[in-house]
């Protein structure tokens, strides 16, 4: 009988545990999921937002349980348990489909500053051609901001045209670093 006690107790002990610790580091992880999508332009921002919703619609359920008993019911438990794992499935979802920056043209527009301050600290680039490829570089992100600002983000599309807008800048940056008026001997 003792046994059959101290398992029960270390069951409904462990049953608690689950609930408020693995709850919780799943939602941290879920978290850090969506803030990861966000920084590596995978998700847009009305994307994060939603699932933030979701998240807190998740947390909300859960008090909602704990305050109408106390305790988590094993019913209640599996609700939640299949909301959490609906919410990661939305979250591996949002950050792999086709309305997302790919990763390759926030590294081409950063490649492009990059290469555009390296010419003006060496001196292949003039004063003059600077503000030009900078000027390109405003135009590029004003396009950008163009084609993120509709309902789907940007769009697989929509990246194509991003990249090939980079391509010609970048030949921009290649040629004026190359011509023969910055690195002038004086």
């Amino acid at each position: 009988m003792k046994t059959v006690f101290v398992s029960l107790i270390l069951t409904l002990s462990f049953d608690a545990y689950a609930e408020n610790n693995l709850g919780l580091n799943r939602k941290q992880n879920q978290e850090r999921r969506i803030n990861s999508g966000v920084e590596t332009g995978q998700l847009t921002s009305k994307e994060a937002s939603k699932l933030r919703q979701e998240q807190a619609a998740i947390q909300a359920t859960r008090a909602a349980y704990k305050a109408s008993g106390g305790k988590i019911s094993s019913s209640e438990k599996a609700v939640l348990q299949n909301m959490r794992d609906q919410a990661s499935k939305h979250i591996y979802n949002q950050k792999h489909d086709k309305a997302i920056v790919d990763g390759s043209v926030a590294e081409g527009r950063r490649q492009m500053h990059n290469r555009i301050e390296n010419g003006v600290e060496d001196g292949s680039l003039t004063d003059r051609e600077e503000e030009r490829l900078k000027g390109s570089m405003e135009e590029y992100k004003y396009l950008r901001r163009g084609l993120a600002s509709d309902e789907e983000g940007i769009t697989e599309q929509d990246a194509e045209i991003l990249k090939q807008r980079q391509q010609e800048i970048k030949k921009q940056i290649f040629k004026q670093k190359h011509d023969k008026q910055g690195n002038v001997s004086q």
